[in-house]
């Protein structure tokens, strides 16, 4: 039991720091939706001032993280402005797909691995049979 708890301790330190890991790295990034609205001459500079207040991303990086574990516990995983709508639906179109080609795939190196290599295993000890 002991081993357990301290292991699900150490879950929770690994998954905060990759969150915030996560969360530094795509902050961080040069770059940004609002950042290539600037560059369009017909959009003016207090729209994409007040796109960027709506949006808190005028805030410290420690207040928008907050925000953002928050969004993220409670299954909001934000609004996708290429695509004009939410993201949780967007990804699961996505991740959908992903598992089915990793089930797929791994079944089928299961399926191959295995026969293989108890085939592989009975071929040794018959060799080694005096």
């Amino acid at each position: 039991m002991r081993f357990l708890l301290r292991r699900l301790i150490h879950a929770v330190f690994l998954l905060f720091g990759v969150s915030i890991l996560t969360f530094l790295f795509t902050s961080l990034a040069p770059g940004d939706y609002f950042g290539e609205m600037r560059l369009n001459p017909h959009i003016a500079p207090e729209t994409v001032s007040a796109l960027r207040a709506q949006y808190q991303l005028n805030r410290p990086l420690p207040v928008r993280y907050w925000r953002w574990v928050k969004s993220v516990v409670h299954g909001d995983l934000g609004f996708s402005f290429s695509y004009n709508s939410p993201v949780g639906p967007l990804i699961w179109v996505r991740a959908r797909n992903t598992l089915l080609l990793t089930v797929t795939a791994t079944l089928l190196t299961w399926g191959l691995a295995l026969p293989l290599g108890s085939g592989a295993q009975n071929a040794s000890d018959v060799s080694r049979t005096p």
